[in-house]
Order: C-alpha cells, then sequence, then structure tokens
C-alpha cells in the first residue's frame, strides 16, 4: 500500500498543555514550534513515558523552529506525546506536526 506524503496538520496549543498529539502508531515528517513570549522546549516521545524521540528548542527573539525528517521520519509506535517548558511561564505556544498515514482504500 503507497503512502501519503503528509495528512493535515495536527496541532496542539499551550492551553491545553502536555499530552498527545495522536493515540495511535505514526511516523512525524515535519514539526513546527511557535514560542509567543518566551523560549520553548518540546520533547516528543513514543507514548507517555516513553522514548524521547526528539527535542526541539525554540527562542522567541528567532520565532517559530521548522524542522523536515524527509525521507526519515520518526516512528511513534505509541502515538505522539510532547512534553513542554515554556521559560514565560505562560500557555500561549503552539506546537504543530505533519505525519505520513497509508493511503485509504480506493484511493
Amino acid at each position: 500500500m503507497d503512502d501519503q506524503r503528509f495528512s493535515r496538520p495536527i496541532h496542539r496549543h499551550g492551553s491545553q498543555g502536555d499530552g498527545y498529539m495522536i493515540t495511535r502508531s505514526t511516523r512525524i515528517s515535519a514539526i513546527t514550534v511557535r514560542p509567543q513570549d518566551g523560549d520553548v522546549l518540546v520533547r516528543f516521545t513514543d507514548g507517555a513515558g516513553g522514548q524521547e524521540l526528539w527535542s526541539v528548542e525554540a527562542d522567541n527573539a528567532s520565532g517559530s523552529h521548522f524542522e523536515c525528517f524527509g525521507a526519515y521520519p520518526l516512528l511513534a509506535k505509541q502515538g505522539v506525546y510532547i512534553t513542554v517548558v515554556d521559560d514565560s511561564g505562560l500557555t500561549n505556544w503552539d506546537v504543530s506536526i505533519a505525519v505520513i498515514e497509508p493511503m485509504s482504500a480506493g484511493t
């Protein structure tokens, strides 16, 4: 079965706090982190309490941070869980991921 290159982006906002971005097995192909008032450190793990897949630090002075994994997406077998540390103490950051999904039947 062929893969789609990307699904629609999946977003999590600071007001939602730490938690799952997606609860099923998937492959992360791109990450965007948008700090607002402070520097932000985001850890992506394979499920809650799982192995760290990637971490991203985005500083407010530089703006958004984007990473694309191209032909080597990050495999999250237990879903994608994020933990965020924002040195401003506020919760107005945004995190988005693009994932690779199997194509739907009949497409």
